[in-house]
């Protein structure tokens, strides 16, 4: 799992980038959905990076290939 170290923002850039569109925010998650995906994605939003686990995770539910 090298290389899938981001912070929150990072993160979030990518999944713009990858046509995502932020929904709402509650607390320190920063939800977004994509157009006819079944899925929402819901991002920690906290100071320090992410953790691997959860990046891969998030990765592969918003099918980007990283």
């Amino acid at each position: 799992m090298k290389g899938l170290s981001y912070t929150p923002e990072k993160f979030i850039k990518i999944l713009i980038q990858n046509g995502w569109k932020f929904s709402h925010c509650k607390s320190n998650h920063h939800t977004y959905e994509k157009e006819n995906s079944k899925y929402i994605i819901t991002v920690p939003t906290h100071k320090h990076e992410m953790s691997r686990p959860i990046v891969a995770k998030l990765l592969k539910v918003a099918g980007i290939k990283q």
